[in-house]
């Protein structure tokens, strides 16, 4: 049986929207420089394809940090990330 792949995001330095993607494109699709840089894009980087993981590929994104990231981009932020990756079966987010 295969191990899933996990990616580390840290929010230790997410203070705005734009460095969350910066975040999302270093460790998610690190040579893909087509990468749109919003929610849409993430949604299709999630289904693989674009990086270090296949189309459809089980993977487990440890979110670090996650006060950090409420305190400065707010609840809802959150919740609009853990409900675009809970439509895709192949990924499990993992706060700490």
């Amino acid at each position: 049986m295969m191990k899933d792949k996990i990616f580390t995001i840290s929010g230790r330095n997410i203070n705005s929207i734009e460095e969350f993607h910066d975040e999302v494109q270093n460790v998610l699709c690190p040579k893909f420089s087509g990468y749109g840089r919003n929610w849409n894009a993430f949604n299709d980087i999630l289904r693989g394809g674009f990086g270090p993981f296949e189309l459809d590929e089980k993977i487990i994104i440890v979110f670090k940090n996650k006060r950090n990231v409420r305190k400065r981009l707010g609840e809802n932020f959150l919740v609009k990330l853990t409900k675009l990756v809970e439509k895709h079966d192949n990924v499990e987010l993992l706060f700490e």
